[in-house]
């Protein structure tokens, strides 16, 4: 062993018990020829005994306790301690101090771990060099449980955020008893009610103003450890004034809206372009849109703004914006992008981005070849009077053809003003839209939410809503309607389907080439 000098090094090694040494042999440390220590061996083995703590003796947190003993050395060699504490009754040993001379110890009992129903012990080992005895208290004592400790890694106390915006939160907790705490014991709650539970989630029920967010971690026993965080949700954003004659109030094939990544499969660290592309197709006149990009945790945004807007789109023109974004950790990403415009419903739009060497195969592959949009004209109307819910599916792919069916989810109140026809299958060629208009009509006020979901072969189901206002007064707004995108998220509450209606029945189709 090569020694440095003017430096130390510590070490340890195991040898085997050699049998037949009698006192007076050594046990020495050699380098070659030169001897570093010596250990004499000895006949007598050191007896110790344990003065406290006592048994039935309460450790309390807050209050500092002690461990204290005799031991002698039959030889009068000098001792060395090593102190444990057990609390299971003797089965797990904890090292409380190691190469201890003094025959006492102090000890913080809010650092140990509870002893629970069968007690805790402690246990002194001493060791004059070669031969060690020990002595533990033979009646148990005990410590209390202790609360899991709880952190809140995400956000920052006092981070801003937009409204609308996704607010990441991520926390952990450790309980000293149980170790770290799954994702079943931690749930995150704020002044409105609980937000959700795991150590990460995304939301975006908060509005306008300061909000204090809880976690809170409760450990096998019961006890809770509760972390918080102070965020500030800015103001709903003022849409810019717009001229009455670009006000939009019919037909959803105004806006075609597509989202796309420049490579489906990207390597850890290797920056992604996210490309969105919108085309005002000349049906009415310029429109103000804005788009919100909604990130997955694990994805980072390298471009300066996760949204872009309010900008004016004239007839027939198409407007490209690109998002950098890149991961750390290899999986499969899905990415929302949310289209508004004034007067109209939002649309929204997925892109699935994977990091890592292959994208994992699922069955039936999830291919986004089918895109849907929805709108009801007008939004508002009396009760029974009809109103138009257009539907327009699109073949977005190259190839091939798909075979669509249509299933409307009216809510109770809400009726088809004719009766449904028998399922029906279309036919959409690649580049190829179809278009439907059902006349709904209700007897009662209120805001009704309509579901839309559009079922292929071998594609995931393709899903969209919109609001019907039925009564006297449309609700007033100053911006384009606020709802929580239509992607899955953890933590987001699922639109609940009401009343699923299959319905194939148009008033009047209209089909043609993109």
């Amino acid at each position: 062993m090569k020694i440095l000098r003017k430096s130390k090094h510590y070490f340890s090694q195991h040898i085997p018990q050699v049998e037949g040494l009698e006192p007076g042999a050594r046990i020495e440390l050699r380098i070659g020829e030169r001897v570093l220590d010596v250990q004499e061996v000895t006949r007598g083995v050191p007896e110790v005994h344990l003065l406290a703590p006592r048994g039935g003796e309460n450790w309390i947190s807050g209050e500092e306790a002690f461990v204290e003993w005799e031991a002698r050395d039959p030889d009068g060699d000098e001792l060395i301690y090593t102190v444990q504490y057990s609390p299971d009754g003797g089965n797990f040993w904890i090292p409380l101090t190691t190469g201890r001379r003094e025959p006492f110890l102090a000890v913080d009992p809010s650092k140990l771990p509870g002893s629970g129903e069968k007690g805790a012990y402690i246990r002194v080992l001493a060791t004059d060099g070669f031969n060690t005895g020990e002595g533990r208290n033979t009646e148990p004592f005990y410590v209390r449980d202790k609360s899991p400790q709880v952190f809140i890694d995400m956000p920052v106390d006092g981070q801003v955020f937009g409204h609308g915006d996704l607010i990441p939160l991520k926390g952990h907790g450790f309980d000293l008893e149980d170790g770290e705490l799954p994702d079943s014991a931690l749930m995150w709650e704020f002044a409105g009610g609980i937000l959700g539970y795991g150590s990460a989630l995304e939301v975006v029920r908060l509005g306008p103003g300061e909000h204090l967010i809880h976690l809170i971690g409760i450990d096998s026993a019961g006890n809770e450890g509760v972390a918080h965080v102070r965020v500030v949700i800015g103001l709903e954003e003022v849409v810019p004034p717009i001229r009455e004659e670009e006000i939009i109030r019919v037909g959803p094939t105004t806006l075609s809206f597509y989202a796309n990544v420049d490579a489906p499969i990207h390597s850890p660290g290797d920056p992604a372009v996210l490309i969105v592309e919108i085309t005002n197709n000349g049906i009415d006149p310029a429109l103000a849109v804005e788009v919100l990009m909604r990130l997955p945790i694990g994805l980072f945004l390298l471009s300066d703004s996760d949204r872009v807007g309010w900008e004016v789109i004239e007839p027939d023109q198409t407007v490209v914006w690109e998002f950098v974004v890149v991961g750390e950790e290899e999986g499969t990403y899905e990415i929302g992008f949310e289209l508004k415009a004034v007067n109209r419903s939002p649309a929204v739009e997925l892109v699935k981005l994977h990091i890592g060497e292959e994208i994992p195969q699922t069955t039936p592959p999830e291919v986004s070849g089918l895109s849907i949009r929805a709108a009801v004209d007008p939004p508002s109307v009396p009760i029974r009077e009809p109103t138009l819910l257009f539907v327009r599916v699109t073949n977005n792919g190259e190839e091939p053809e798909y075979e669509v069916e249509v299933l409307l989810d009216l809510p109770p109140g809400l009726f088809l003003d004719i009766e449904p026809e028998p399922t029906v299958r279309e036919v959409l060629e690649p580049k190829q839209a179809a278009e439907w208009e059902f006349m709904i009509v209700s007897e009662k006020e209120g805001v009704f939410e309509i579901g839309i979901e559009v079922n292929s072969a071998n594609l995931s189901p393709a899903y969209t809503a919109v609001e019907l206002h039925i009564g006297e007064e449309p609700p007033e707004t100053t911006s384009p309607p606020e709802t929580s995108p239509r992607f899955p998220i953890p933590g987001f509450e699922i639109f609940p389907m009401l009343l699923a209606i299959p319905v194939l029945l148009w008033l009047r189709r209209r089909r043609h080439r993109r």
